[in-house]
């Protein structure tokens, strides 16, 4: 199987198509360059493209075959109540409008901005059902390239690894390219910890200079959360008991960032 999928990333688009592989997009000479242009369906009634450059038409081909890798034309894992031909992209908007209620206002917001990065990459104008391991991981390695942490990359993988889930749950799609793929490796980090006299010495600090010294006596000496100590009502407070009940926590939510 190996093998086969050796030859296959070697062949020409033409020669896929001959093979029964689906190969998205036409690729065209524009001045010195070669543009690759796929379908990325419908917007408010008309045909929406996207239009992909690269220096040399070996380039647009290599590219071109990424995104029809071991995807056959006829039998791209549609389930019953599948299409063939919904963009992903599409699919994850109408999810997300569907998992609204069920998230936290924060967790929504940065969901919001992840299917927006993924409609405006190439990937969101592939079939869903026609996405493979292969070809999220090279959308993986993209955002890395453009400069994102391994850790947010990771936190893509499993927005879509969640949303092709419910897909496959309902019977849209067979299996989930996103079980399959593998995310980024996150990258060691050591955090800086207070030592206890540098804590010591900033609440004396506080205590002399900050309206906020009781906030940072709390947080330091219960280990809340800074959401939960902003959401704590003084109803939850049993100051002769000594006793504070974390019930809440308050989020800030910004302005979801697609770019």
């Amino acid at each position: 199987m190996k093998g086969n999928r050796r030859r296959h990333r070697n062949l020409s688009p033409s020669s896929l198509k001959g093979r029964g592989f689906y190969v998205p997009g036409k690729i065209r000479k524009r001045g010195r360059s070669y543009v690759l242009r796929v379908y990325a369906g419908r917007e408010n009634g008309k045909k929406r493209d996207k239009w992909l450059t690269f220096r040399t038409h070996q380039e647009a081909e290599a590219f071109q075959r990424e995104l029809s890798s071991h995807t056959l034309a006829h039998s791209a894992g549609v389930g019953l109540f599948g299409s063939p031909s919904e963009r992903l992209g599409p699919y994850l908007t109408d999810w997300l409008k569907r998992q609204k209620q069920r998230l936290a206002p924060g967790t929504y917001v940065r969901y919001e901005s992840i299917v927006g990065q993924i409609r405006k990459d190439i990937i969101g104008a592939i079939p869903y059902a026609r996405l493979t391991p292969r070809i999220l991981e090279h959308y993986y390695a993209r955002k890395l390239d453009a400069g994102l942490a391994p850790a947010t990359v990771r936190y893509h993988h499993a927005v879509l690894r969640k949303a092709l889930q419910d897909a496959m749950r309902q019977e849209m799609i067979l299996r989930n390219p996103a079980a399959l793929a593998v995310a980024p490796r996150l990258s060691k980090t050591e955090r800086e910890v207070w030592t206890e006299a540098q804590t010591l010495l900033f609440l004396s600090e506080a205590k002399a200079s900050s309206r906020f010294y009781p906030v940072y006596l709390f947080a330091a000496t219960t280990g809340a959360r800074q959401g939960e100590v902003l959401g704590l009502p003084w109803r939850e407070l049993d100051c002769d008991g000594r006793v504070a009940r974390i019930t809440q926590n308050l989020q800030g939510c910004r302005e979801a960032d697609t770019s």
